[in-house]
């Protein structure tokens, strides 16, 4: 999956805001910051991380 694909999944279950304002770094370190995750690693694997503990949080 695309990495903006990915943030929009991660705004999208974390009510963040939206918008092409809204850049893909500052959703993904508001999204580690509602989770209480911090920001090691690189974009792409910041975003893998958040999907896992979202998708964990489902089951």
């Amino acid at each position: 999956m695309p990495l903006p694909t990915k943030v929009e999944a991660i705004r999208s279950a974390l009510s963040l805001p939206a918008g092409a304002r809204v850049a893909l770094l500052a959703t993904i370190q508001d999204a580690n910051a509602q989770l209480g995750l911090s920001q090691e690693g690189g974009l792409v694997a910041q975003a893998d991380r958040l999907l896992q503990v979202l998708s964990d949080r489902l089951v």
